[in-house]
C-alpha cells in the first residue's frame, strides 16, 4: 500500500469517543474569530472533516446569551459534529457554562488552556492557565463532573517550552476527566517564530493512554503523513490552511478535490451575508482574505484594496475583477502562512 493510501485509511478511521462517533481523524482547530458559523458551513459544503470546535466563547458571557454573538453562533445541522470551545479561569463558572452547552446538544466540550493571545494571557485565560496547574486540573475536574459529553481540552507549551512540564499537564488532564487532548508544541511566547516542536507531541502521546491530536505546521499531505508517523498523534487539528483552503479536508481524506477559488471566496461571501449583518461580514471578511490571498502571487494587492472598502457591497464587484484576471496561483502559500 502505498504512503499516501495509508495515510487516506488512517485519516478516515473512525474514532469513538464516550460512545459518540468522529467520522474521521483530521478536523477543523479551534480558531477565535475565524472559525465562525459561516466558514464551518463553507468547510462542511466540501466534506471531509470529522470534527468542528466552536469560536472559543468566555464562560461567563455563555450564560447571559452574549456568546450568541462572540463565538457562540451554530446550526443545528452541525450540532451533531460541533465541539463547544470555552474559556475561563473559575471552575465553578466553566462548569455551569459547560453544562450549558452540553444541553445544547454540542457533540462535546473543549476548554481553551493554549490561546497565546496577549488580551486573553493578561486577564489570566488560556495559556496562561498553564503556570498554574493545580487550578487548570480543578478546572477540568469541575466540568468533567458537570458533564456527560466528551472533553477535550487545547493546549500548548508553556512559557519556558519546557515540553516535561506539557508531559506533565497532559497527565493532570487526563487524570481529572479529560477524553482527548489537542497539542500544539510551541511555548505561548512563540507565536510563528519558530517552527513547532513536532517531536514533543511523541512525548505527550507516549504520557497518557487518551487520544492526542497534533496541532501546528501542517500545510500539506506530506506533512500530515509526516506528523502521523513521527508523533504517533491519534489525529490532526487543521487551522490557517483551512482558512486559505477550506476544502483541504476533502482533498487529504480522499472524499473530494480542490475547488476554484473564485468559487470558495464567492461561497463565503453569501454565507457570511446569510449570518451577519454588515459590519460584521465586512470585518470577518478581510480577516479570513489575510489566509486566503496566500493562494496568489499578487494577493497582497487583493488584500491593499480590501481593506479600502467601507461596505460589502463594494467587496463582490472588487473579487470578480480580481478573479476575471486569472491571477496566477502561488507556490509559497505555505511560507506565506507562517509569517
Amino acid at each position: 500500500m502505498s504512503e499516501v493510501n495509508q495515510l487516506k485509511e488512517f485519516i478516515n478511521s473512525p474514532l469513538y469517543i464516550r460512545g459518540k462517533k468522529a467520522a474521521n481523524r483530521i478536523w477543523l482547530a479551534p480558531m477565535a474569530r475565524l472559525g465562525n458559523i459561516a466558514f464551518r458551513e463553507l468547510v462542511l459544503s466540501y466534506g471531509g472533516c470529522g470534527l468542528l470546535f466552536s469560536e472559543m466563547v468566555s464562560a461567563k458571557s455563555l450564560p447571559s446569551g452574549e456568546g450568541r454573538y462572540d463565538g457562540m453562533r451554530w446550526s443545528e445541522t452541525e450540532l451533531p459534529i460541533l465541539v463547544c470551545q470555552i474559556f475561563g479561569d473559575d471552575p465553578i463558572k466553566m462548569a455551569y457554562a459547560a453544562n450549558l452547552a452540553e444541553r445544547k446538544g454540542f457533540f462535546g466540550i473543549d476548554i481553551n488552556f493554549g490561546c497565546a493571545m496577549s488580551i486573553v494571557k493578561r486577564k489570566g485565560y488560556g495559556a496562561a492557565l498553564l503556570e498554574k496547574p493545580k487550578l487548570a486540573e480543578q478546572i477540568v475536574e469541575s466540568v468533567r463532573n458537570s458533564i456527560t459529553a466528551p472533553l477535550s481540552i487545547k493546549f500548548r507549551d508553556g512559557i519556558d517550552g519546557n515540553v516535561q512540564k506539557s508531559v506533565d499537564m497532559a497527565k493532570r488532564f487526563e487524570d481529572a476527566g479529560a477524553d482527548f487532548l489537542t497539542y500544539h508544541p510551541r511555548n505561548s511566547r512563540d507565536i510563528r517564530t519558530h517552527r513547532p516542536k513536532w517531536e514533543n507531541i511523541s512525548k505527550i502521546k507516549e504520557a497518557v493512554s487518551i487520544p492526542v491530536f497534533g496541532n501546528g505546521d501542517v500545510f500539506r499531505a506530506e506533512e500530515c503523513l509526516k506528523m502521523f508517523t513521527l508523533t504517533g498523534c491519534d489525529g490532526i487539528v487543521i487551522g490557517r490552511w483551512a482558512l486559505a483552503r477550506p476544502w483541504i479536508f476533502s482533498v487529504l481524506s480522499g472524499t473530494g478535490g480542490p475547488i476554484p477559488p473564485e468559487k470558495a471566496a464567492m461561497s463565503y461571501v453569501k454565507l457570511l451575508q446569510k449570518y451577519f449583518d454588515q459590519p460584521h461580514c465586512l470585518q470577518k471578511f478581510k480577516q479570513w482574505m489575510h489566509y486566503f490571498s496566500a493562494n496568489f502571487v499578487f494577493g497582497h494587492r487583493l488584500r491593499s484594496r480590501l481593506s479600502l472598502c467601507d461596505s460589502f457591497e463594494a467587496v463582490i464587484p472588487l473579487l470578480t475583477d480580481f478573479f476575471a484576471k486569472n491571477p496566477e496561483e502561488s507556490e509559497q502559500v505555505q511560507t506565506a502562512l507562517m509569517r
